[in-house]
Parts: C-alpha cells; structure tokens; sequence
C-alpha cells in the first residue's frame, strides 16, 4: 500500500509506478485522480491502481464467505510517511467487519 498526494491509501507493492504501469514517479507525487489514469501494465484488460477501500469492497463477501484473512504490508521504506497516514489507515480498519492481519518492517509506523 502506498498513500498519494491527497492521501488517499491505494493498493501498489512499489513506491514507484515505472515498473507496473505506463506512467513515472512516485505514486505520493500523484493525486487519486491521476492514478487512476494510468493503466496497468499486463493482460489484454485494462487495469487500474485500487485504493484499500476498492480492494476491500471487491474481497470483503469472499474473505467474509470463507473466513479469510486479509494480510496488509504497510510499506514505507524508500519514502516515509507521515504518522497521519497509517493513523487514517488504522482508523479506517477499526469501521471494518473484516479479519485483517498488518505487517510491516517498520515497526515505528504501528506504535
């Protein structure tokens, strides 16, 4: 997870988006609205960056459904984020009916 210029959190292992998709930069250089305007590079679909709340709405009946765990590595290497950011993640987690693990090499973001 990586969170953009207005903070919204989305789903992308890198805090990049040369690698996975046909724009450049930092995905914190970038507001929802243009993320959302890149495509994902891959199959023949088109694919867009999701935000959490996305990826928890399209797995929240099958993890539900099956008893599932999600597993959510706050990632915060290369670039820091402020505290802000994983207090609006750890809010948000706290209104969700989901079973959710976090993990993270940095224990500092959780404290």
């Amino acid at each position: 997870m990586q969170l953009t210029k207005d903070n919204e959190i989305v789903v992308i292992h890198d805090e990049r988006v040369d690698r996975t998709t046909d724009g450049t930069g930092y995905v914190q250089e970038y507001t929802i609205n243009e993320l959302k305007q890149l495509s994902i590079s891959g199959d023949d679909e088109i694919h867009r960056i999701p935000t959490l709340r996305e990826t928890f709405e399209l797995l929240a009946p099958y993890c539900k459904g099956k008893g599932l765990r999600l597993n959510i590595e706050l990632k915060n290497s290369e670039i820091r984020y402020e505290a802000h950011g994983a207090e609006a993640l750890l809010i948000w987690f706290q209104n969700l009916i989901l079973r959710i693990m976090l993990c993270t090499h940095h224990l500092i973001m959780i404290q």
